[in-house]
């Protein structure tokens, strides 16, 4: 087993041994020696999942009503803008000035 910490790769691994096992370690034997350490449940270790541990379902509708109120808000910016260009005749509630 080689150990290589420096992402600039300017020096070679070092070899890197596991105490019980020799430098040139059979499969078996590292997998025996490691079996303690090394996670049966690789979803959970690595917290594989949608955002803030949300299910596929409500993280597409938490995105949805998100892009939803944001598209509401301009359009409804668009359309004051357009009906009420702040002419005299504009109350000044619908105003955008």
């Amino acid at each position: 087993m080689y150990y290589h910490n420096d992402t600039a790769m300017r020096e070679p691994p070092y070899p890197l041994v596991l105490p019980g096992c020799s430098e040139q370690c059979l499969l078996d034997n590292w997998l025996s020696l490691t079996a303690k350490v090394v996670s049966d449940d690789w979803d959970k270790e690595c917290h594989s999942g949608f955002p803030f541990g949300l299910s596929l379902n409500t993280f597409a509708v938490v995105v949805a009503r998100s892009v939803g109120s944001i598209f509401s808000v301009l359009v409804v910016v668009e359309i004051r803008s357009v009906v009420c260009p702040c002419s005299s005749q504009c109350p000044p509630l619908l105003c955008l000035k």
